[in-house]
């Protein structure tokens, strides 16, 4: 399991005829997992008292690159081991919250989903902050 986010840099802020900033979506939470099933549907997650959907993707290549860590400068390879299924989960802020399932730190995803008709939890506590692409 890998953590991600993005923090993009200020550039053009859409703003509605008030002046009023749209959606302010400047952290880009993305999470890896890796399992052996493909069945696994995840649903919701949470982090920070915000709740989000999670947008999931399979990846199919042997390994991904996910980005550069900003503090290190290396680059972030997320493996794969054969025969297994790399979840891609993009988080998506909801507007309306619900309440966290489960005790959590500052920081840390709480993602909830389905297995075989089971609800399932899993917690990120370790996140890796990627370098954002300037913005212009």
């Amino acid at each position: 399991m890998y953590g991600t986010y993005t923090v993009h840099l200020p550039g053009n802020v859409a703003v509605d005829k008030e002046g009023n900033i749209l959606s302010a979506r400047d952290t880009l939470n993305v999470i890896y997992i890796e399992s052996a099933s493909d069945r696994i549907q995840w649903t919701r997650a949470w982090k920070n008292d915000k709740a989000y959907s999670v947008l999931t993707r399979i990846i199919s290549a042997s390994s991904l690159d996910a980005g550069i860590d900003k503090i290190t400068n290396k680059k972030v390879i997320v493996p794969l081991a054969k025969g297994n299924k790399l979840y891609q989960l993009q988080l998506i802020p909801l507007e309306e919250n619900t309440t966290s399932p489960g005790e959590k730190s500052r920081g840390d995803i709480i993602l909830e989903g389905s297995y075989n008709g089971k609800k399932i939890m899993q917690k990120i506590t370790q996140l890796t902050e990627l370098m954002a692409i300037p913005s212009v």
